[in-house]
This record gives structure tokens, C-alpha cells and sequence, in this order.
């Protein structure tokens, strides 16, 4: 099974060429994000999770604000064609990952749900998790961006645990803690991450009549409000990791939204995304244990 869900993401990914330009003006907002984000001098280390084809971002413009980006996915076929676009000199600066399952529990989620009593008995599991994945990347960095990867995560969860099943509940919310708890971990003190997901997209809402003017800060607060969000995504729920988190509230800040945008995704597809923002403060002790 975890062989078809990585094959499904190597085909989205692979379905995604082509449509560079539908990505611009996400790719323009995420961007500049990000270089908001950079440390002084052009000498930090920035590492995207799901970076994929990397259409989400120019990385052009990030290699003259960062030394090191590291591009992180499961799908080492995307970042081979994000390599090969990219420039001589953006080159230099690219470190890729591939084969990465930034989830940590992709090959432990369908045991998870048979367990009895799963609600309780997943906690102890959450850090092994976190640390599996930072074995596998040369942390810390200065930036960490999650690239609209917390809704990939929980489709990857409903291929093998359906929304019915009564553990579902609990491993989603297992899913978002892991990849919180690594942003947070992934840092250098004083660095900030970047959570960025959709929130709902033009299948339940008519986003592509929303005028350029609007408000979607507004429309944001209207959508949660209606409940015309994607579950996972909701800020509320991210926020809750850090409400009851005694290490994180010590350790680490948070902020959102940054944003909204709109995302058109192709031809068809229009997202409405947000940030979630992680900060890990200045005088912050080791990270080894959120």
C-alpha cells in the first residue's frame, strides 16, 4: 500500500508539468515569504519539505538570499527536474533529499489503526517519528517551509485509514503533531518556519469569482466560520499541538494566519492558502524533546 501511495504522489507531481505559469502568483507571495525569513549576509540554510517540482517557489531568487537550500521529497524524480530547470549557480547552492517520508509513520499508519485503544496509545510514538526524519536531514536550519504538505500527509493517512474508521480522529491529528514537532525541531534558535497549507479550494467554494480586491483575510474567517475547510488545515487544530505541548509553548511561538493567497493549481484547480508560522526563540534549549 505504501508503495502505491508513493507511486500516486511521483504521478500528482508528474501531472504538475506544464503548468509553471498557473503557479505565479503563489509562487511570487511564497517567495517572498520565504526571503522575508532569510538571515542577514545571504549565509543561511533553508530546507522545503515537500518541495517537489519546486513550482511553489523561485529558485532563483531564494539562492540570492540563502547559501544552502535543501529541497526535501519523497518523489527524487521531481527534485531531479527541479535541479535540472534551475540555473548553473542556483545549482550550486541546491542539496537535494529524495526518498524522504517527511511523515515519518507512512510505513506504521495501517498498524496504528489496529490497535486497540489507538486514541491513547499513539503519543509515544510521535517522537521516534520526528527523530526518523531528522536522521535523515542535515538540520538545523535557519528557514523550514512545509510546501502545502499537511493536506498530502492526510491523503496519504485516508488511503489506508478511511475518515470512518474509529482511530481516524486521532492519527490525523498524530499526522499534523509529528510535522509541527518537526518544523519546531528543524530550527536553529532564532529561525522561523513556515507551515503553508490550502484551507479549501474551488470545489466547495466559487474562488475563481473572487475579485482581485477582496479581502481574503475576511473571506478566510467567513470559510472557518461555515466550516468550508479542509479538517487537517484548520489553524485551530494546528494551534491545539501548541496549546498543549508544554515544550513547545516553552520553546517556541507561533503565528498565523500569514496571508491568505489564492493559488490557482493549473488550469481547473484554485486554492485558497494560508501560513502557519513557527518561531523557536532566541535562548531556546535543545530541541531534542517537544
Amino acid at each position: 500500500m505504501t508503495t502505491k501511495i508513493v507511486d500516486e504522489q511521483i504521478a500528482a507531481n508528474r501531472s504538475g508539468i506544464g503548468h509553471w505559469d498557473s503557479f505565479a502568483g503563489h509562487r511570487t507571495r511564497l517567495t517572498a515569504e520565504i526571503c522575508a525569513r532569510a538571515p542577514e549576509a545571504g549565509v543561511g540554510r533553508l530546507c522545503l519539505l515537500g518541495a517537489g517540482n519546486a513550482y511553489d517557489v523561485d529558485l532563483a531568487v531564494l539562492a540570492d538570499r540563502y547559501a544552502e537550500i535543501h529541497l526535501v521529497d519523497i518523489d527524487g524524480q521531481a527534485l531531479a527536474r527541479a535541479f535540472e530547470n534551475a540555473d548553473d549557480t542556483t545549482r550550486a547552492r541546491l542539496k537535494l533529499h529524495s526518498g524522504v517520508d517527511v511523515s515519518g509513520v507512512l510505513d506504521r499508519l495501517l498498524s496504528w489503526s489496529r490497535r486497540s485503544g489507538a486514541t491513547a496509545s499513539v503519543e509515544g510514538d510521535l517522537d521516534p517519528a520526528v527523530s526518523r526524519v531528522m536522521a535523515l536531514l542535515p538540520g538545523p536550519f535557519d528557514v523550514v517551509v512545509s510546501c502545502c504538505l499537511i493536506t498530502q500527509l492526510q491523503l496519504e493517512l485516508l488511503a489506508l485509514v478511511p475518515d470512518r474508521h474509529p482511530a481516524f480522529e486521532a492519527l490525523r491529528t498524530a499526522v499534523n503533531a509529528i510535522h509541527l514537532r518537526l518544523l519546531a525541531r528543524l530550527l536553529v534558535p532564532g529561525g522561523k518556519a513556515l507551515l503553508v497549507t490550502d484551507l479549501t479550494s474551488n470545489l466547495t467554494y466559487p474562488l475563481e469569482d473572487v475579485p482581485d480586491d477582496a479581502d481574503l483575510g475576511a473571506l478566510m474567517g467567513n470559510l472557518i466560520y461555515a466550516g468550508n475547510v479542509i479538517a487537517a488545515s484548520h489553524p485551530g487544530l494546528l494551534s491545539a499541538e501548541f496549546r498543549r505541548n508544554p515544550a513547545l509553548k516553552r520553546d517556541w511561538s507561533s503565528r498565523f494566519p500569514v496571508g491568505p493567497w489564492l493559488w490557482h493549481n493549473g488550469p481547473e484547480r484554485i486554492f485558497l492558502v494560508y501560513g502557519f508560522e513557527i518561531s523557536r526563540l532566541p535562548q531556546a534549549g535543545s530541541p531534542d524533546s517537544p
